[in-house]
């Protein structure tokens, strides 16, 4: 036993060494290989399963900010001031229109999409960002149904499971829906959180830049799934739609 726990402490005090000059972190796999070479005279298995919990044993030295990637936590505490410093100062507004343009050209999920947003249905979790329509084209072999496609916009990575509480609400009166957070969110411990209850609630996740609504590169990371809307939430969506923003509903619905 003390043999072993002398190996547990210099394997981690060289895989701290090797975290620290690292500020990009090292992957589970070369941070393993590193140690090999650096350690011939300890158990390979041993190395293994020290490495396996560095972060669960050593909390406040190392972190894991996505799966399989183990960063020193002095470089946590850089990638947050600086991911504050760096927080988007244009107003969330300004991305409805390019994420409506995305879902409808490049990602193909909408025939017509539209910036919404605001407080335009009087409640905050009834007032998708984006809404759009998904619709068979004028002499379509086979014709379906149209599909309401709804998405939220944040462009703070602060609060996501709000957000996505927000993103979910709307399923009561979408076919799909659509959570787009900033990009600086992969930085933080909560972005795999938010990813894996993306998949388990069909939600849509899409990452983007907020420096520049011009260039805000969407990027897709959960596919949304389509479900089948409460009748009744949506035809008062729709009918609220009609009455509040005629212009909106005339562009979707026209």
């Amino acid at each position: 036993m003390p043999r072993l726990s002398g190996a547990v402490r210099r394997i981690q005090e060289a895989a701290l060494r090797e975290l620290e000059g690292s500020q990009d972190g090292i992957h589970f796999k070369v941070l393993v290989n590193i140690l090999l070479k650096k350690l011939p005279d300890e158990k390979e298995g041993t190395i293994y399963t020290v490495c396996s919990y560095l972060a669960r044993h050593l909390p406040d030295k190392v972190y894991k900010p996505e799966r399989g990637l183990y960063k020193h936590t002095s470089f946590r505490d850089v990638a947050e001031h600086q991911a504050k410093k760096e927080k988007s100062k244009i107003p969330e507004e300004d991305f409805y229109e390019p994420l409506a343009g995305w879902l409808t050209g490049a990602l193909d999920e909408c025939t017509k999409a539209a910036g919404f947003g605001g407080n335009v249905m009087g409640k905050k979790w009834g007032t998708p960002d984006v809404v759009g329509i998904y619709k068979s084209e004028p002499g379509a072999v086979i014709e379906f149904e149209p599909e309401l496609i709804t998405a939220e916009v944040k462009v703070s990575e602060d609060d996501p499971i709000t957000a996505l509480g927000q993103a979910v609400a709307y399923r009561l009166f979408s076919n799909k829906v659509y959570l787009a957070l900033p990009k600086s969110l992969l930085q933080s411990d909560d972005y795999w959180r938010v990813d894996s209850l993306c998949q388990s609630l069909g939600i849509g996740l899409v990452l983007f830049d907020t420096a520049s609504p011009q260039n805000p590169d969407f990027e897709i990371r959960v596919r949304a799934q389509r479900f089948t809307p409460d009748m009744f939430f949506l035809n008062d969506f729709i009918s609220k739609l009609r009455d509040k923003s005629k212009d909106t509903f005339n562009e979707l619905f026209g």
